[in-house]
């Protein structure tokens, strides 16, 4: 029987979702609802942006008013996402796309999914966000990480608070905590989400 979760993204949201990754979506939300922060480790070519952008287009359609933002080392990267989700809204009639230079803009209602480089930080210094992704996070450098994205995460909000922090590669995590200088505490195996090869569905990766 399929839950809420399921039917929503099969029959609203029409991201095409299977029951693989529709748990890792569960497993998502119960490291950040404990913890705040998510480390979300997989392999290269498993689909892990797909996976983010269902799971911001979720969040934007469940919370109005909420502000989730996407950043990557490069407008490109962080604009993988947006148009992603772009896709599904453009099946699920749900959102508006729009695309300007150096910023992607996803509106759901009253919520919104924004898509910027970090580049030297100009282009981010005072955006707010309830929600932070990172698709590739190591591929952001360090004093760029610490100096400007630490400092735009909404701090009091009756709206979900997360830091995703996505990563194809096998990372260390005192790695994690020479970035997250400001949250160290925060950042431990509780945080990780480790997905490995053998993880997946049978025949998945060889359709990637």
């Amino acid at each position: 029987m399929k839950n809420i979760r399921q039917l929503l993204h099969e029959n609203v949201l029409k991201t095409n979702l299977i029951d693989f990754q529709i748990n890792l979506l569960d497993r998502i939300d119960e490291v950040t609802e404990a913890n705040k922060w998510c480390l979300f480790e997989s392999i290269r070519g498993s689909g892990t942006f797909y996976l983010l952008s269902a799971y911001a287009y979720e969040k934007a359609f469940l919370y109005p008013g909420i502000r989730i933002s996407i950043v990557g080392s490069s407008f490109k990267q962080a604009k993988l996402i947006t148009d992603c989700i772009a896709k599904f809204s453009k099946e699920s009639k749900i959102g508006l796309h729009t695309n300007h230079i150096n910023e992607a803009r996803i509106e759901v209602g009253k919520s919104s999914i924004l898509a910027r480089p970090i580049d030297d930080g100009s282009k981010i210094c005072g955006i707010r966000s309830h929600i932070l992704i990172f698709p590739d996070f190591i591929s952001i450098p360090k004093d760029k990480f610490e100096t400007i994205v630490s400092g735009f995460a909404i701090t009091e909000s009756s709206l979900p608070q997360k830091i995703i922090i996505a990563q194809c590669d096998d990372v260390d995590l005192e790695l994690y905590e020479g970035y997250i200088k400001y949250r160290r505490s925060a950042i431990n195996q509780e945080s990780l989400i480790k997905i490995k090869r053998e993880d997946f569905p049978e025949g998945w990766l060889n359709d990637k």
